[in-house]
């Protein structure tokens, strides 16, 4: 009995992390969808092999934000060292971000993007500005959406996207960002 017990763990313990490779190897389908008119709506599905394996729907945006109270109950006596870190380490992420992004971008495969954003400042010329700049980039694309609204203040945006990914794929563009950023600049400044 001890012994088939011992047998069926060491089973488990090899065949778990060959599962989870084989999970990681397989494509991931996401489905996200942004609905907003007086609140934010959004709705997140992801599949693997056509089987649902997450739903989120109906979140709230409005959670988590930096309020001033936050801000003052910081302690104001930080040590000076820590943040000449961090702001060294928050440069060397910013420039490692451009080759991140696009080794990022090549990993994932959309099959839907529809975007439709209207929106509308409070000076009609400023909306006008915006849409001069954006319009270039936004025209050419048939499944984004850009509208200006002169006459009032507004801001919505309705749109829908569907993406492929293999998880695995994600490791090499995350580690070179990591090595990049992180690694790197502190191995730089333990050997000066």
């Amino acid at each position: 009995m001890l012994e088939t017990a011992l047998w069926a763990a060491l089973c488990l313990l090899v065949l778990l992390p060959i599962l989870v490779l084989v999970v990681l190897c397989l494509p991931l389908r996401i489905e996200a969808e942004v609905e907003d008119a007086d609140t934010l709506r959004f709705r997140l599905k992801a599949f693997i092999l056509r089987v649902q394996i997450i739903s989120v729907e109906d979140l709230s945006s409005s959670q988590g934000s930096d309020t001033p109270d936050k801000r003052a109950s910081r302690k104001d006596g930080e040590n000076k060292t820590s943040s000449k870190i961090w702001f060294a380490e928050g440069r060397s992420m910013i420039s490692a971000a451009p080759s991140f992004l696009a080794d990022l971008a090549k990993c994932f495969k959309f099959e839907e993007l529809i975007l439709h954003v209207r929106f509308g400042l409070s000076d009609p010329a400023d909306t006008g500005a915006i849409y001069g700049m954006l319009a270039p980039f936004v025209l050419p694309m048939q499944s984004v959406r850009l509208s200006p609204v002169f006459d009032d203040e507004t801001m919505s945006a309705k749109g829908r996207v569907c993406v492929f990914v293999t998880p695995i794929a994600l490791v090499p563009p995350i580690s070179r960002f990591a090595w990049a950023a992180i690694v790197k600049p502190r191995m730089s400044r333990a050997l000066s």
